[in-house]
């Protein structure tokens, strides 16, 4: 997104762009229903909604994480049962990553001891680090954690979701000739 950001301010250094966090895709798509914002990028699985037209432009893996020094880091294989005892990290209720992993855990009737909820995803990944819990988050957001050693991918036994981002906005929208570039310009950076 920086780069693709910057590259759009370069060609339209007058047009405004306003970025919202809207914290969970139901948000997002009031927002984009009600009018109040031309676009988002939302993470789901393929949106169904009559009102909204998306483009996919990526699939993201979620994964479970730990801090290397967590004592599911050391388990071979972790099971559902197995997070009974544990405190998860959670984004903010709405959260379509959350509600896939909240899903999965009621399916196999597993209540976390504690759960804590965040609004930033550099909170749940300090706190990780930090050894306060373990948390469910796309691959692609914690990468350079990975790679750094900082954190550590579970090896959940239960196969979790592939998210799709997506760009939406409404269908009847009237898209402006620099929403247009910039839709044509996240494609192009997507591929």
């Amino acid at each position: 997104m920086p780069n693709l950001l910057r590259d759009f301010k370069l060609k339209y250094p007058s047009i405004q762009l306003i970025f919202k966090a809207a914290h969970s895709d139901e948000m997002a798509t009031k927002s984009l229903i009600e009018g109040d914002i031309d676009l988002a990028f939302i993470m789901d699985s393929k949106i169904i909604n009559p009102y909204l037209q998306s483009t996919p432009l990526i699939q993201e893996r979620l994964i479970l994480i730990s801090s290397p020094n967590h004592s599911l880091s050391a388990k071979k294989t972790v099971t559902p049962e197995d997070l009974v005892t544990e405190t998860i990290l959670y984004t903010e209720s709405g959260c379509s990553y959350r509600t896939s992993f909240e899903e999965i855990l009621s399916f196999y009737k597993v209540t976390p001891k504690t759960t804590l909820e965040f609004v930033s995803l550099e909170a749940i990944k300090k706190c990780v680090i930090s050894n306060l819990g373990i948390a469910v988050l796309p691959e692609m957001v914690v990468e350079k954690e990975l790679i750094e050693g900082e954190l550590l991918e579970v090896n959940f036994e239960v196969e979790m979701p592939i998210l799709i981002t997506q760009m939406a906005l409404h269908k009847d929208k009237w898209i402006t000739p620099h929403l247009a570039d910039f839709m044509s310009m996240t494609k192009e950076y997507f591929k």
